[in-house]
């Protein structure tokens, strides 16, 4: 009997269990499918990746989105979640462009004035890949990439893998000579003009073929032609600063003059002492025409006493016959010396030395990638100072502080941030 009562029992507690497991509602694992947006998509044509914040120099990053939390266990099995886009890379700004090599070290002998100081064990001269302050670059056609080595003054040729193939020139005034050389620029042909107090014209193996001055109409000399830079046509664009001359030229490839343009009416009312000192100049494949234009003005230091600086520059575009367009810039975003280049889709590529960084706009001034931070490492800078791409887009800076050139190449996997 005593048996039969306990089974009665154990019967009643089983049947109780699973009644009351039959009313407990098990959370059902919800699977969330990874999608990317898509206009035919009602529900995903609205969601975008998450932007990357651009860094503008002096400015606080802007706030990077953050999105909703999403709960993977649902009470309800019935309850479908908003698809999600998909985990993706955000690409940075410094991935832009991604670093191949760089090449040179520092070498300098002033023998401008009968004295040899010599930073080297070298007595015989700068070996191969080595500079002193190189201050500007260019290639050619072919790819072959020249640095103006401005404390050695000379002009070094390399190929675009950094090996180097030749050197000319010399401190002096003479034909071949080149005297505190500034801009340097190619033709089609692969000629070569250097700007040094005059305009020279060099064969690619660094044959002197011409060199003339400038002047205005009334036979008086421009001071310090600083920049050079040629147009589709083959015409030599220069640009020239001193005695308050803010000169546009225009020549012929043989250095007949075309037309000049005096660019200072286009310069603002300043609140400070600020003298306009134009810099560089690049001409993009549709005929406009961009200009730096940099102010200088008088800084007082306890250590260095009363000196003459760039406290900010701008980049101002024209069109082919000189008429002013736009400009963008400032002490925020330049505080300091800039060059400009172009890349192969006529974006504005910037040298910006104070920051030490390299920046891309397009032909409206709209930042569209940074790269680059202080120091002596890959991708670092020490003072860019000038800016040159080749026609398979790769670019070439030189490292004005470091005494070399670096070598980047553009990341196939940037997208351009909208």
């Amino acid at each position: 009997m005593k048996k039969i009562i306990i089974l009665i029992f154990l019967s009643l507690i089983s049947i109780t269990g699973c009644m009351e497991r039959s009313e407990k509602k098990i959370p059902t694992p919800v699977t969330i499918t990874c999608l990317t947006p898509d206009s035919s998509n009602p529900l995903l044509s609205n969601i975008s990746p998450t932007p990357e914040p651009t860094h503008i120099p002096d400015k606080k990053p802007l706030p990077a989105q953050t999105l909703p939390s999403i709960n993977f266990f649902l009470s309800s099995p019935t309850v479908t979640p908003l698809p999600t886009p998909c985990p993706t890379k955000n690409i940075d700004s410094s991935e832009s462009y991604i670093f191949v090599r760089k090449w040179g070290s520092s070498y300098y002998k002033d023998n401008r004035f009968g004295s040899s100081n010599i930073f080297t064990t070298d007595s015989k001269g700068p070996k191969v890949w080595q500079f002193s302050f190189p201050i500007g670059i260019t290639t050619d056609i072919k790819g072959y990439v020249y640095v103006l080595d401005y404390d050695n003054s000379l002009i070094q040729k390399f190929d675009s893998s950094g090996n180097f193939i030749r050197k000319w020139g010399s401190w002096g005034k003479f034909e071949g000579q080149v005297k505190c050389p500034r801009g340097i620029t190619t033709d089609y042909n692969n000629n070569i003009y250097v700007a040094d107090g005059n305009i020279q014209k060099f064969d690619s193996s660094g044959n002197f073929i011409t060199k003339w001055e400038l002047f205005d109409d009334n036979n008086k000399k421009f001071t310090d032609p600083y920049a050079i830079a040629i147009d589709t046509e083959g015409n030599v664009f220069v640009v020239s600063t001193g005695n308050q001359d803010h000169i546009l030229h225009k020549f012929t490839p043989e250095g007949q003059t075309i037309k000049t343009w005096d660019i200072n009416e286009y310069n603002d009312k300043l609140s400070r002492q600020c003298v306009h000192y134009l810099e560089d100049i690049v001409i993009d494949s549709y005929g406009y025409i961009y200009v730096v234009d940099s102010l200088i003005g008088t800084f007082e230091d306890p250590l260095r006493g009363v000196y003459d600086d760039i406290c900010e520059s701008y980049v101002k575009k024209f069109d082919s016959n000189g008429s002013f367009i736009l400009k963008w810039g400032g002490e925020r975003l330049f505080p300091g010396h800039i060059s400009i280049g172009l890349d192969t889709r006529d974006n504005i590529l910037v040298a910006n030395s104070m920051n030490n960084i390299i920046q891309t706009f397009d032909s409206n001034g709209k930042l569209i990638s940074t790269f680059g931070s202080h120091g002596k490492g890959d991708g670092e800078f020490n003072r860019p100072w000038d800016i040159t791409s080749d026609h398979e887009g790769n670019i070439y800076v030189t490292d004005y502080g470091n005494h070399q050139v670096q070598k980047f190449k553009p990341n196939p996997e940037f997208k351009t941030k909208k």
